[in-house]
């Protein structure tokens, strides 16, 4: 049976009072992509955030590999192998690519075998490479969307909790990304996703979680979820 790796227990986060997450529990499987999906300001980034160690942890527990991470800062979750690609990307404008990469592998865990990581990455994304001395606010949305997943592989990490990686890509773009997902989860990395697109989400996943203000409304298998009624309505627009 495939263990759990990272374990929601009960959580609630927020901005300052207003509590955003409401008790939420949900389990990452070791090897497999969980998804979270939902409408726009449903409380999946401000989750993403809170795993991130962004946002704190007002009610609940964290355990990563049943060790209890609820009180950890962000830089110790990067260490202990959780990275976050976050919505928006936020990557480094002034710097080049080059330095973005050099920058996601500034922890111990990854420091050792950054230039061994480093042409991991330019095998995965080609055109990282090629632009490696250019400023990386001078690249596409979908390059620098190539660009915030490689920074966030850099920290080899053992969960890579992606936030909205698709949003405001073209089309072609975002399948590329999808086909990536799939990629890297074939290499055994384990993943947590968060996306508005609900139907190639749940193609891409094992298991999902329907996220609606603020709370899991239903959860299963990708494919259960896919063929639920309700589901199919009110996300997949069936």
């Amino acid at each position: 049976m495939t263990r759990n790796v990272l374990s929601i227990e009960q959580a609630a986060t927020g901005y300052g009072k207003m509590e955003i997450v409401h008790g939420v529990s949900i389990e990452v499987r070791e090897g497999g992509v969980t998804a979270l999906v939902g409408g726009n300001g449903a409380g999946k980034t401000t989750l993403m955030l809170m795993l991130a160690g962004l946002l704190p942890v007002t009610a609940g527990r964290l355990r990563l590999d049943g060790a209890d991470i609820t009180q950890t800062r962000s830089d110790e979750r990067v260490e202990a192998g959780i990275a976050l690609v976050p919505e928006g990307r936020k990557i480094f404008p002034n710097l080049t690519v080059h330095e973005n990469l050099r920058l996601g592998a500034v922890t111990a865990r990854a420091r050792h075998n950054w230039q061994e990581r480093l042409a991991e990455m330019h095998t995965l994304f080609p055109r990282l490479q090629e632009r490696r001395n250019q400023a990386a606010g001078t690249l596409s949305g979908g390059e620098q969307q190539m660009l915030a997943i490689a920074r966030g592989l850099m920290s080899r990490p053992r969960v890579l909790l992606l936030d909205e990686p698709t949003l405001g890509l073209a089309p072609i773009m975002a399948r590329h990304v999808f086909d990536t997902i799939r990629e890297l989860n074939r290499s055994g990395l384990t993943i947590l996703l968060a996306e508005q697109d609900t139907r190639s989400t749940l193609k891409v996943a094992d298991f999902a979680h329907v996220i609606e203000n603020g709370h899991v409304a239903l959860s299963g298998p990708s494919q259960q979820l896919a063929d639920n009624p309700r589901i199919r309505q009110a996300y997949l627009g069936l």
